[in-house]
């Protein structure tokens, strides 16, 4: 089984759903701005910024796109591991998962193949804080929503964890003022995942699965 060649396929799928389906609403959300065809604004002298509502729409779905298909990076990325793992390695007891994946299945991933196979994933070409981001961004976008807004909120992360890159711009800039030995957030900057942190993580996750991929084959069947 090409494991590899199916979580490919899967990524470019996200890709192609992405673009494909974020387009409309950047489209609008550019006119707005612009004040092109049909938004161009009427006479008004209230002050309010025209169409507010309706751009507003258009970047909250452009939003919910990248969060949706942020979520489906992680798990093609975890239905890959665990298809290696059931591919190749024994099936672990209770107890052993247990112990694996209390840090989290990233982790739990590395202690598993670099016990099953000699291969510690931190030695690849992508850090395990980059995977990491991608998962508990993923874990934010499913437990940590208000009902008041479309953007949920990054859950706190341990001290001296790296930071997210699915960060809005201007929020980067608060955090840059912060007193760099606060532990916590008062409150959570929102999850933003553009066009270019979406293909980012895809580019992340398909270079650290070709070297997986390819240390696995190597240490299975030598070297071909």
């Amino acid at each position: 089984m090409d494991v590899a060649w199916f979580l490919n396929r899967r990524l470019d799928f996200i890709r192609q759903l992405h673009a494909t389906s974020s387009a409309p609403f950047i489209d609008r959300r550019s006119k707005i701005e612009n004040e092109e065809d049909p938004w161009i604004p009427p006479y008004s002298e209230d002050g309010e910024p025209p169409f507010q509502l309706e751009w507003q729409e258009a970047s909250d779905s452009v939003d919910v796109l990248g969060h949706m298909c942020l979520c489906l990076v992680a798990s093609s990325l975890q239905a890959y591991l665990q298809t290696r793992v059931i591919l190749h390695c024994e099936k672990l007891t209770e107890e052993e998962r247990k112990r694996v994946f209390r840090k989290g299945w990233i982790r739990g991933y590395n202690i598993i193949f670099t016990e099953a196979f000699g291969i510690p994933l931190e030695k690849g070409p992508v850090s395990l804080d980059d995977l990491e981001d991608i998962v508990l961004t993923r874990n934010s976008i499913q437990h940590e929503v208000e009902l008041t807004s479309m953007r949920p909120r990054h859950a706190d992360r341990k001290p001296g964890a790296a930071r997210s890159i699915f960060l809005d711009s201007h929020e980067v800039e608060l955090l840059e003022g912060m007193d760099q030995s606060t532990t916590t957030w008062l409150a959570p900057p929102t999850v933003h995942v553009s066009q270019q942190t979406l293909e980012s993580s895809i580019n992340t996750v398909q270079r650290f699965v070709a070297w997986l991929d390819a240390a696995i084959e190597e240490k299975l069947y030598g070297q071909r």
